[in-house]
């Protein structure tokens, strides 16, 4: 749909649709996301509830029995008791199944997407274990960033904000 569109009307004469796309719904902004909430609350949310108040004609008519397919972005969030998505997803998923009736499957391959950057981490892990508390002395000594010494390793925010647990040998654990 969206190849049909920038066809039709030309979209890619004035702004790069890969990128929009990726700025306005993959990875927004949090003011931009925040909107979106909001404007989902508005003019969809909110008609919905004045029209069937207590959701008993969506719940009985429309969306008992349906199956909600979730995707991986879902599942790294779900499986992340600290990400800040964790909570709300979990209840809403909950609710979901439980109120709504509709039942929650994962596809095969999502699972396969799911695996692939865990999988990656690993590898980065393995790599970088043995780097990791000589970067922190590293980085203490010389004021210096971690991601300087790590760039493209899934480590380097983890190094930024951990120096003095790593610099003590207690990541060695891990």
């Amino acid at each position: 749909m969206v190849a049909e569109c920038t066809k039709r009307y030309t979209i890619d004469k004035f702004l790069d649709v890969d990128e929009f796309i990726r700025r306005t719904l993959v990875r927004p902004t949090e003011v931009l996301s925040e909107y979106l909430h909001r404007l989902i609350q508005v003019n969809v949310i909110m008609p919905i509830l004045s029209w069937d108040p207590d959701l008993a004609y969506l719940q009985n008519n429309i969306l008992s029995g349906k199956i909600l397919h979730i995707d991986s972005n879902v599942l790294f969030s779900l499986m992340q008791t600290t990400h800040p998505q964790h909570q709300f997803l979990s209840n809403l998923l909950r609710a979901t199944r439980n109120d709504l009736g509709v039942q929650l499957l994962v596809h095969e391959k999502t699972i396969s997407e799911y695996h692939q950057p865990i999988e990656w981490a690993n590898e980065q892990f393995d790599h970088y274990r043995s780097r990791l508390r000589d970067v922190a002395e590293t980085c203490k000594r010389h004021n210096e960033r971690p991601a300087d010494y790590l760039e493209e390793s899934v480590f380097a925010d983890y190094v930024s904000n951990n120096l003095d647990h790593i610099d003590q040998g207690t990541c060695r654990n891990i």
